[in-house]
């Protein structure tokens, strides 16, 4: 990130506090999120994206005075109990006018847990009179479908609902579909997630308390492994521990530290996490050090 320094004076904007605000920002989400910073200058393990929420579209004059209204719907599926939580918001302006949330829906996929959700959104705007709609979704095939870019096969298992997905548009006088990251679909994120957890949903909270800076306009930030990166992890997790340990967990980490530090790694890590059960793969053990196997 580039940042320049802002000019300074009774009436201007003072931009060099506006950007040391940010990266104390930054700062606080690698903290919160857990992010290791590596100190090698001389290669890209991940990118960073300043993004900032957005209330939606501002239309010309089209000789109406309906105006456009933003929904954003999203779902948590589990696959376990084929199950899934759903939440939508619409908004006008930057107000919120309907908020819904469910939990334990039956369905096969987390596609159609997304189609679920942008159902139950357009269904409420169309109850609630709303003629135009912004729909924000972080699903690329509900994306798609909806705004006609998908082909729909006949002989695809969710023809069906792609079908009633895509004929919901024609309900509304204008209906704009547009994919947003993750990141900026956190209000029906956190919904979802907490009908998922089944706890007690309160938006006053929300906007108080975790959505208010964001709500203000502050930047929130995107971070994405470079395709390098995710290629040695996908690596690590799947041929080194899967296929030569038979470890298949989704939630793999791995460490690398100089042969001498291993144990003491081994060490911290246990002391800091404190499993239950450990287990400790070593390649060629014959051929390490004597102080190496002595510590075993």
């Amino acid at each position: 990130m580039a940042y320049d320094s802002g000019r300074k004076g009774n009436d201007e904007w003072d931009g060099q506090k506006d950007n040391d605000d940010d990266w104390e920002r930054f700062l606080e989400h690698l903290v919160e999120k857990k992010i290791y910073v590596i100190e090698d200058w001389n290669s890209s393990y991940s990118t960073v994206e300043v993004l900032m929420y957005d209330h939606g579209l501002k239309q010309p004059d089209d000789g109406t005075k309906d105006p456009f209204y933003k929904g954003e719907c999203d779902a948590s599926y589990d696959p376990v109990t084929k199950t899934a939580s759903l939440s939508y918001i619409i908004w006008k302006d930057d107000k919120i006018i309907y908020s819904e949330v469910f939990s334990q829906v039956n369905c096969s996929s987390s596609v159609e847990a997304e189609i679920y959700a942008c159902c139950a959104l357009l269904y409420k705007a169309e109850e609630l009179k709303i003629s135009k709609l912004l729909v924000c979704c972080d699903n690329k095939t509900v994306v798609t479908i909806l705004s006609g870019e998908h082909p729909i096969n006949m002989s695809h298992p969710n023809r069906d609902f792609y079908l009633m997905l895509r004929a919901m548009k024609s309900r509304f006088k204008r209906l704009v579909v547009t994919w947003k990251p993750r990141e900026l679909m956190l209000f029906v994120d956190d919904l979802a997630k907490a009908a998922k957890l089944h706890t007690d949903v309160f938006l006053s909270n929300y906007a108080t308390a975790k959505w208010l800076k964001h709500l203000r306009g502050l930047p929130i930030f995107r971070l994405e492994r470079t395709n390098p990166t995710s290629t040695a992890v996908k690596k690590i997790r799947d041929v080194v521990l899967g296929q030569s340990y038979g470890i298949n967990d989704k939630s793999v980490y791995f460490v690398e530290v100089e042969e001498e530090f291993k144990f003491d790694c081994l060490v911290g890590l246990d002391q800091a996490f404190k499993p239950l059960e450990v287990s400790v793969f070593i390649n060629n053990f014959e051929e390490k050090s004597d102080s190496f196997k002595q510590q075993f």
